[in-house]
């Protein structure tokens, strides 16, 4: 882990030891112009008070007095236009009174003496001994301080991400009750809550995959078990009307085998988090008249199936996935009812609610929740011969968690079961 930062250390080090040297070789290259016109300006009034002070004395005494100007680190002293030093381009510049900049690193200039031939030097300037060893004391230092506090805070970052990683190693290996912890010393970032974020979602499909495999296994078991039975029996007749009856039967556990493959694929459609549903805002109202219209009762059915609307609503849904949940919801309630099923759409709270209501024996309260997991039936006269898989809520369920919205099962005032779907408005 030390590896993965070792390259921010270095840099860091590196950065702050030299930022200085950095600094002044970028100034120099993006602008050599501005830092010349820098050292114009601080030594100009120099050169003017060095030339005052010299034509005001005979030449005789100008080393002296240029002596007494100088200084360890600033050198001030005279020439003529025929040092070697001097540039042919910079003699023409010294010849118009301008002053010329040697170096601008160690700040060399010379300015050329009125009606003279000579040439005055000012530079290179250089820093004391103990200003440039405090200099680089206190940049070393500088630089230490940070490594520290960098490897301070890496380390504990480290012990951080280790026990994160522990966390995730234990859960790839089948420990799947293993969560981050979320105490603010252990926490990285917010990796920490969304690690265990996703070790519930996982654990929860894994559960629910394990329960649902189990009940399907249980599901197919019995229909296969009773075509097995029958093909058996049928081996054993001697009569066509006993084996026509044996094949009838085997004909209808084939139907409810086919009818329960085709709900388990709708069920893990609808399960799945990428599906994407075709939402529009529509008139919710209109819709569900036009849907109830297109709907068809069993023939055998002596149910009422009515709606009641308020005013027009708008709402954005899926029609196809809509349209599937209520005819689930109806077929669910067309068992149980006994003469009147009530399609209601209602309003409360801040939600659309709409509501697929019957007047048969109810919903126990205690088992209502449990309705919308997969192969769950209540046992209270609403079990496996009353017809169903114990998908339909489960798929119903589903659809509303891919809306955004909820299913709720409550008590209906026309005695029986109230299954409502409810959108946020």
């Amino acid at each position: 882990m030390l590896r993965l930062f070792f390259p921010l250390y270095l840099l860091l080090f590196v950065f702050i030891l030299f930022q200085s040297e950095i600094v002044d070789f970028t100034l120099r290259s993006l602008a050599p112009e501005s830092e010349e016109a820098d050292v114009l300006g601080d030594l100009s009034g120099a050169t003017f008070m060095v030339e005052k002070i010299l034509s005001d004395n005979p030449r005789s005494d100008w080393p002296d007095l240029l002596r007494q100007m100088s200084s360890e680190n600033i050198q001030i002293r005279a020439t003529d236009l025929n040092n070697p030093a001097i540039i042919p381009a910079a003699k023409q510049l010294l010849l118009a009174g301008d002053i010329w900049v040697a170096q601008i690193g160690e700040d060399l200039i010379y300015k050329k003496f009125l009606h003279s031939e000579d040439v005055m030097v000012i530079g290179p300037i250089y820093t004391v001994d103990e200003y440039q060893d405090t200099e680089l004391m206190i940049t070393l230092g500088s630089a230490m301080i940070l490594v520290v506090l960098t490897l301070l805070w890496a380390f504990a970052l480290q012990r951080r991400i280790r026990r994160l990683s522990d966390v995730a190693e234990a859960f790839g290996e089948d420990d799947f009750s293993v969560r981050a912890s979320t105490d603010s010393k252990a926490q990285v970032g917010g990796l920490n809550r969304s690690f265990n974020h996703m070790a519930d979602r996982i654990e929860q499909l894994i559960s629910s995959h394990k329960e649902l495999t189990n009940s399907v296994s249980h599901e197919l078991r019995t229909p296969l078990s009773r075509i097995q039975f029958e093909l058996e029996f049928a081996a054993e007749l001697n009569s066509v009307d006993g084996l026509h009856q044996s094949l009838d039967s085997i004909a209808e556990d084939s139907r409810e085998l086919d009818a329960l493959i085709s709900e388990l694929l709708t069920y893990a459609r609808y399960e799945r988090n990428n599906i994407e549903l075709q939402l529009q805002q529509q008139n919710i109202s209109a819709w569900l008249a036009d849907w109830l219209a297109a709907y068809r009762l069993p023939a055998n059915s002596n149910v009422d199936l009515r709606i009641v609307t308020p005013g027009p609503e708008m709402l954005a849904f899926d029609a196809q996935a809509l349209s599937r949940a209520l005819s689930n919801l109806v077929a669910n309630a067309l068992r149980y009812a006994h003469q009147t099923i009530r399609l209601r759409l209602d309003t409360a709270g801040g939600q659309l609610i709409i509501a697929v209501e019957d007047d048969g024996t109810g919903i126990p309260e205690a088992q209502r929740q449990n309705l919308l997991m997969p192969f769950t039936r209540t046992d209270q006269h609403r079990n496996k011969q009353q017809g169903g898989f114990g998908l339909g809520l489960a798929i119903v369920h589903q659809i509303m968690q891919r809306h955004q919205g909820s299913v709720v099962i409550t008590d209906s005032d026309l005695g029986g079961a109230s299954i409502e779907l409810h959108w946020q408005r």
